[in-house]
Protein backbone atom coordinates (compact mmCIF):
# COMPACT_ATOMS: atom_id res chain seq x y z
CA UNK A 1 0.00 0.00 0.00
CA UNK A 2 2.84 2.82 0.68
CA UNK A 3 4.19 1.53 -2.69
CA UNK A 4 0.99 2.78 -4.85
CA UNK A 5 0.63 6.23 -2.66
CA UNK A 6 4.22 7.28 -3.39
CA UNK A 7 3.61 6.54 -6.74
CA UNK A 8 0.48 8.74 -6.67
CA UNK A 9 2.44 10.98 -4.69
CA UNK A 10 4.67 11.36 -7.87
CA UNK A 11 2.27 11.92 -10.47
CA UNK A 12 1.04 14.91 -8.10
CA UNK A 13 4.49 16.49 -8.26
CA UNK A 14 4.99 18.91 -10.94
CA UNK A 15 7.68 18.21 -13.55
CA UNK A 16 11.18 20.11 -13.04
CA UNK A 17 11.17 23.13 -15.54
CA UNK A 18 14.78 22.44 -17.49
CA UNK A 19 17.04 25.48 -18.98
CA UNK A 20 15.94 24.43 -22.69
CA UNK A 21 11.43 24.49 -21.21
CA UNK A 22 12.91 28.04 -19.29
CA UNK A 23 14.50 29.08 -22.65
CA UNK A 24 11.86 27.79 -25.35
CA UNK A 25 9.03 29.92 -22.75
CA UNK A 26 10.69 32.85 -22.84
CA UNK A 27 11.46 32.90 -26.33
CA UNK A 28 7.66 32.22 -26.52
CA UNK A 29 6.66 35.00 -24.24
CA UNK A 30 9.20 37.64 -25.79
CA UNK A 31 7.65 36.49 -29.72
CA UNK A 32 4.07 36.87 -28.04
CA UNK A 33 4.59 40.41 -27.31
CA UNK A 34 6.28 40.97 -30.20
CA UNK A 35 3.30 40.15 -31.77
CA UNK A 36 0.91 42.15 -29.70
CA UNK A 37 2.97 45.92 -29.57
CA UNK A 38 3.01 45.38 -33.67
CA UNK A 39 0.91 48.31 -34.36
CA UNK A 40 2.47 50.36 -31.81
CA UNK A 41 5.89 49.79 -33.20
CA UNK A 42 4.47 50.80 -36.45
CA UNK A 43 3.34 53.93 -35.86
CA UNK A 44 6.29 54.93 -34.19
CA UNK A 45 7.96 53.94 -36.85
CA UNK A 46 5.64 55.52 -39.62
CA UNK A 47 5.40 58.73 -37.64
CA UNK A 48 8.84 59.48 -37.26
CA UNK A 49 9.50 59.07 -40.37
CA UNK A 50 7.00 61.11 -41.44
CA UNK A 51 8.36 63.74 -39.39
CA UNK A 52 11.64 63.54 -40.90
CA UNK A 53 10.68 63.00 -44.25
CA UNK A 54 8.99 66.51 -43.99
CA UNK A 55 11.62 68.59 -41.57
CA UNK A 56 14.73 66.68 -42.91
CA UNK A 57 15.15 64.49 -46.29
CA UNK A 58 12.42 62.64 -47.54
CA UNK A 59 14.65 59.92 -49.16
CA UNK A 60 16.64 59.48 -46.32
CA UNK A 61 13.90 58.87 -44.16
CA UNK A 62 12.07 56.46 -46.19
CA UNK A 63 15.05 54.58 -47.05
CA UNK A 64 15.53 54.05 -43.30
CA UNK A 65 11.86 53.28 -42.92
CA UNK A 66 12.01 50.60 -45.93
CA UNK A 67 15.05 49.07 -43.84
CA UNK A 68 13.23 49.71 -40.44
CA UNK A 69 10.71 47.43 -41.78
CA UNK A 70 12.85 44.85 -43.25
CA UNK A 71 13.97 43.72 -39.80
CA UNK A 72 10.12 44.13 -38.34
CA UNK A 73 9.00 41.56 -41.40
CA UNK A 74 11.89 38.91 -39.76
CA UNK A 75 10.70 39.47 -36.64
CA UNK A 76 7.73 38.03 -37.68
CA UNK A 77 8.90 35.45 -39.59
CA UNK A 78 11.04 34.25 -36.42
CA UNK A 79 7.85 34.89 -34.08
CA UNK A 80 5.87 32.66 -36.45
CA UNK A 81 8.61 30.00 -35.85
CA UNK A 82 9.25 30.10 -32.46
CA UNK A 83 5.47 29.40 -31.36
CA UNK A 84 5.48 26.18 -32.90
CA UNK A 85 8.98 24.89 -31.44
CA UNK A 86 8.46 22.11 -28.81
CA UNK A 87 10.88 21.28 -26.15
CA UNK A 88 12.89 18.33 -27.69
CA UNK A 89 13.49 21.07 -29.99
CA UNK A 90 17.32 21.99 -28.71
CA UNK A 91 18.40 22.86 -31.68
CA UNK A 92 15.99 24.98 -33.61
CA UNK A 93 15.47 26.85 -30.27
CA UNK A 94 19.06 27.69 -30.07
CA UNK A 95 19.07 28.66 -33.41
CA UNK A 96 15.85 30.79 -33.54
CA UNK A 97 17.55 32.21 -30.20
CA UNK A 98 20.56 33.20 -31.99
CA UNK A 99 18.61 34.73 -34.79
CA UNK A 100 16.18 36.64 -32.79
CA UNK A 101 19.07 38.31 -30.96
CA UNK A 102 21.07 38.92 -34.72
CA UNK A 103 17.77 40.43 -35.98
CA UNK A 104 17.65 42.90 -32.63
CA UNK A 105 21.15 44.00 -32.78
CA UNK A 106 20.48 44.77 -36.37
CA UNK A 107 17.39 46.04 -35.92
CA UNK A 108 18.49 48.72 -33.30
CA UNK A 109 21.93 49.54 -34.82
CA UNK A 110 19.28 50.59 -37.66
CA UNK A 111 17.37 53.14 -35.45
CA UNK A 112 20.55 54.31 -34.11
CA UNK A 113 22.16 55.21 -37.65
CA UNK A 114 18.42 56.94 -38.02
CA UNK A 115 19.06 58.66 -35.76
CA UNK A 116 22.13 59.96 -35.99
CA UNK A 117 21.58 61.00 -39.38
CA UNK A 118 18.72 62.86 -38.75
CA UNK A 119 20.83 64.21 -36.28
CA UNK A 120 23.92 65.30 -38.66
CA UNK A 121 21.06 66.53 -41.56
CA UNK A 122 20.09 69.21 -38.81
CA UNK A 123 21.62 73.32 -39.55
CA UNK A 124 24.18 73.79 -36.61
CA UNK A 125 22.95 76.85 -34.13
CA UNK A 126 19.72 75.38 -33.48
CA UNK A 127 17.74 76.85 -36.65
CA UNK A 128 15.21 74.71 -37.79
CA UNK A 129 15.64 73.28 -41.30
CA UNK A 130 12.34 73.95 -42.98
CA UNK A 131 8.89 75.82 -41.95
CA UNK A 132 10.28 77.12 -38.90
CA UNK A 133 8.38 80.40 -38.96
CA UNK A 134 5.49 77.99 -39.15
CA UNK A 135 6.61 76.13 -36.17
CA UNK A 136 7.85 79.61 -34.44
CA UNK A 137 3.78 80.55 -35.40
CA UNK A 138 2.34 77.20 -33.66
CA UNK A 139 4.02 77.08 -30.18
CA UNK A 140 4.65 81.05 -29.99
CA UNK A 141 8.47 80.95 -30.03
CA UNK A 142 9.51 84.16 -31.20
Amino acid sequence: MALTDTKKAEAVEPEAVGPDDELLQNLKDYTAMAFALIWQRQAIFLSATLLTAFYFNPLNAFLFYVLILFFEVQDIVLARRVAVLKVHQRKAINLSLFWILVNTVLSSLAICIYAISVAFSQESGGTLHRSSSCLQRLFSLR
